[in-house]
């Protein structure tokens, strides 16, 4: 009866298994493109690696969704602008860019193996976003502190880690090249989002509430791109190198339980970017 019962398990993760590879694998080496993609626009505009997406964007169409009148809207959009003064080290953003363009080229190229090329691409562009942001500062130099206490569980679920740590050292103690590598890769990658959710506010100190909401919808921005190129290595590892079977049950609950966090982090974002904006409306109403 143990047999069947675990025969039938192994039948079903190996039918999991294949159905993920039927949809995924086909689209592998799209991966090593884009990553020249986002290397040579990295290497190229520098600036994009620090700017808010989606939601977070603050221009004049997010301030008529708020219903802001004229001169509230030019309020935030000003304080929002004055962001665009900040000086940051472009040099980090090119090395990251070139590192990213290298690890394409050699997947295209068949040169390395698909998990080990996103791994380089995503700790380049990983630790190129975090040590970016941490570079800015104001052209003038001067320097303006906030005394709020500032910790990255305010931009990013301290849940998201254990998951991540997790597969990331059962790669390691497999022990073969592709799984220590992208294992290792993962928490190098998972460094530089604690990386970036810790950097400094820069402030100008003319509008010290609308300053310090903008700041933490930038933050909020540069970590979520983060972990949202953050799993890609360990799923592409498990489309290429994951066999089913009945010793490898383990493997297949921690790629489900990483797929798990991977959709509760992009929840967490989504109440976030809501939260930023709902803190927006407390704001400019108070004014």
């Amino acid at each position: 009866m143990v047999s069947c019962e675990r025969y039938t398990r192994t039948l079903r993760y190996r039918a999991l298994d294949e159905l993920y590879r039927t949809f995924f694998a086909p689209y592998l080496r799209l991966f090593d493109l884009a990553w020249c993609g986002f290397g040579l626009w990295c290497a190229i505009r520098p600036a994009m690696l620090v700017g808010p997406y989606g939601a977070l964007v603050l221009n004049r169409d997010v301030a008529r969704t708020f219903g802001l009148s004229p001169s509230l809207a030019e309020r935030v959009l000003s304080i929002a602008d004055q962001r665009e003064q900040l000086v940051y080290d472009d040099r980090i953003g090119r090395i990251g860019g070139c590192v990213c363009i290298l690890a394409g080229l050699l997947g295209v190229l068949n040169l390395i193996d698909p998990a080990v090329c996103a791994s380089l691409a995503v700790v380049a562009l990983a630790w190129s976003l975090a040590l970016y942001a941490t570079s800015g500062q104001r052209a003038d130099r001067n320097y303006v502190a906030s005394l709020d206490v500032r910790h990255p569980s305010q931009v990013v679920s301290m849940w998201y880690f254990g998951p991540m740590v997790i597969a990331a050292l059962t790669l390691i103690v497999l022990g073969t090249f592709g799984s220590i590598f992208v294992g290792v890769s993962t928490l190098v990658v998972l460094a530089a989002i604690w990386k970036g959710a810790s950097v400094p506010g820069v402030f100008f100190g003319k509008d010290a509430v609308l300053e310090r909401h903008i700041d933490a919808r930038y933050r909020l921005a540069r970590v979520a791109t983060i972990i949202t190129i953050s799993p890609i290595p360990l799923q592409i590892w498990f489309v290429t190198s994951y066999a089913g079977g009945s010793g490898s049950i383990a493997l297949g609950v921690i790629r489900l339980l990483v797929q798990a966090v991977i959709l509760s982090e992009i929840a967490f974002m989504l109440v976030a970017s809501w939260r930023c904006n709902r803190e927006l409306r407390r704001i400019v109403a108070a004014s």
